[in-house]
Formats: C-alpha cells, sequence, structure tokens
C-alpha cells in the first residue's frame, strides 16, 4: 500500500477541483455585443439570441445530474493539513486530532496508565515536550517461574505465508499441546485458534490460566496507517523505522504479559515466540523449530529423520534396508 508522492497529491488536487461549466445552462450572446448595433439590426441580434438558448438550455434533471457527478469539495479541505495514503485502492487520509490536543492541554494534569507506552511516543501523542512528562515505572524481581522460548528458523511469519510454514508452525503448536493440554496460541486473526494480535494480546486476561502461551508470528501493523499517523502527528520522517520496530517490540510484550506471570509466582509458565524479529527479551533462549519436535523441521531435512527412522525400524526387525538401485 504506497503512501502518495506530492505529485500524486497535487494530481488529486486538479482533479478536484471543480468544473462549473456544466452549470451554465444555456448559451447566448454577451450584452457587451447588442450595443454596437441599432435599429433592424439589433432586433435581429434579440431573435438570434433568443434562438440561440433554446436550442442550448439543458432541462433542469440535466442541470442536477450535472451537479451530482461534480467531486465532493470537502476532500480538499480534508487533504489541507493531510497524510493520504493509498489502502486497498481507497484514498485515506489522517489528520492530527485537535480537539484531543485542546482536551490534554486543558487539563491539569494527566495519568497514563500504560505498561509499555514510550515518554517519546506519549510525548508525541499529547503534543508536549518529553521534559513534561514523569515516567514512573515498577521495578520488577526476575520471572524465575517463566521461561521464554524463540524460534526464529520459521521467519517473519506475517500474514502471507507458505505451505511447509504452515505445515512447521502446526507442528509446533501440536507438540505442545500434547504435553500441555492448558496450551493458547496467539496468532493474526486470519490463523487465530485461541486469540488473535491486538484485540486479545493487549488488555485481556483470557490467557491468565494457561501454563503455556504460543505467539505466533510478528505483530506488523499497517506500516502506512503507522507512518500516516506518525507524520500527522509531526514526527521526523527519518526516525520512523525505530518508531516502527518499537511498536512491534511493545506488542510483543503486551503479549507475553497475557500469561500474567508475575501473578503466579507458584507456577511453572512458559511464553513460546514464533518469530524472527529482532527482540531481547530477559531470561529469553533461542532455539530451533527441530530442538521442540522433529516434525517442525526444514521440508528436506524433516524427509532426511524420516528416512533414517524407518531405516532404524527396519534394522530392529531384522530386516535389511534396501539399498539404492
Amino acid at each position: 500500500m504506497p503512501q502518495l508522492t506530492n505529485d500524486q497529491v497535487q494530481l488529486v488536487r486538479e482533479v478536484l477541483t471543480p468544473d462549473f461549466s456544466a452549470l451554465d445552462t444555456e448559451d447566448s450572446i454577451d450584452d457587451s455585443e447588442f450595443e454596437k448595433v441599432k435599429g433592424k439590426a439589433k432586433r435581429d441580434l434579440a431573435q438570434v439570441n433568443r434562438l440561440l438558448k433554446q436550442e442550448t438550455r439543458q432541462s433542469s434533471s440535466a442541470v442536477t445530474r450535472a451537479v451530482e457527478a461534480m467531486p465532493n469539495q470537502w476532500l480538499l479541505w480534508l487533504m489541507d493539513g493531510a497524510i493520504p495514503y493509498l489502502n486497498h485502492g481507497l484514498l485515506t487520509l489522517t489528520r492530527r486530532n485537535d480537539r484531543f490536543l485542546r482536551i490534554i492541554k486543558a487539563c491539569k494534569q494527566v495519568l497514563s496508565l500504560d505498561a509499555t507506552m514510550t515518554p517519546d511516543r506519549l510525548a508525541s501523542l499529547f503534543g508536549v515536550g518529553k521534559a513534561e512528562i514523569y515516567h514512573c515505572a515498577v521495578e520488577q524481581a526476575p520471572n524465575n517461574n517463566l521461561e521464554i522460548l524463540k524460534i526464529e528458523d520459521l521467519g517473519r511469519l506475517g500474514m502471507q505465508r507458505g505451505a511447509d510454514q504452515d505445515r512447521r508452525v502446526e507442528a509446533v503448536v501440536n507438540h505442545y499441546r500434547s504435553v500441555d493440554p492448558t496450551t493458547k496460541v496467539i496468532d493474526f486473526k486470519k490463523f487465530s485458534q485461541d486469540g488473535a494480535w491486538w484485540r486479545d494480546s493487549r488488555g485481556s486476561n483470557d490467557f491468565k490460566d494457561c501454563n503455556t502461551l504460543v505467539l505466533v508470528g510478528t505483530p506488523s501493523r499497517n506500516v502506512e496507517a503507522v507512518r500516516a499517523e506518525y507524520l500527522a502527528l509531526g514526527n521526523n520522517p527519518d526516525r520512523f523505522q525505530a518508531y516502527y520496530d518499537a511498536l512491534i517490540k511493545t506488542d510483543i510484550l503486551q503479549a507475553i504479559g497475557r500469561i500474567r506471570a508475575l501473578c503466579r509466582r507458584n507456577e511453572q509458565l512458559r511464553i513460546v515466540i514464533l518469530s524472527d524479529f529482532p527482540i531481547v527479551v530477559p531470561g529469553m533462549k533461542v532455539v530451533r523449530s527441530g530442538d521442540i519436535t522433529p516434525e517442525a523441521l526444514p521440508k528436506a531435512e524433516h524427509t532426511i529423520v524420516k528416512c533414517a527412522e524407518a531405516t532404524k525400524s527396519l534394522i530392529d526387525q531384522g530386516l535389511k534396508p534396501p539399498r539404492p538401485p
């Protein structure tokens, strides 16, 4: 979904500039022409003018249709100060909510409760300087009851996935369901089984009773929508990638918090992250999918393992494995 260039924005403005010629309901001779003639010539000119009007006059229904076909002129107003981008063929405009900012600035104090909100982002949202924000966080003891595993060899696991990726993800999930019946999975809504990114991965207690929570995929928001919001808030375009990556990190941290490990100190819990997004969490261990279960190995490696297992089975039965021709 590409962002519109300045030339494209100008083209949209030109297309939306109204053509009022459709409201000229009839043609006629200019009044100045009548000042140049007198007598019979003037009467003849008046007759020609009447015939011209009769011939070119449009019906009221034709005029109505022409007006309805004109572009919506309010869109020109919306585009002033807005950040435009194309979203599945639709023009989407993002503007800063000035009313929200007025409400914030009218308050003596504003309390924002968010476990992963950074002072930089909050300053941008509230339209204030970072120095005006007092950031207070709770110092947490290590989560010795929480094991965090990160499987990176399955790739980013976005909305578009290959058949082999689907097979390997399913193998990992089935493995944990077999060893822990309380296992729950958060994935994109398109693939979700127990919960979906953003809908259930923030501010939810739906997973507080499971002992294993599998987080599938990299929670990447619509990049152009995020960019439009970022620019509409007056942020530096050169720092957008860092801002976007920070959003992904906060979404992953929020999802990890759904298991409520701090409230379950006497239980052994496990988080399994399936993504190659670079994130570091205290106590996290990076493993390969094959370390979890051989069924999750890449296709070629999986075939080799199956062949080796079949060969061993034949040998254990006292049979000689067939030799290749």
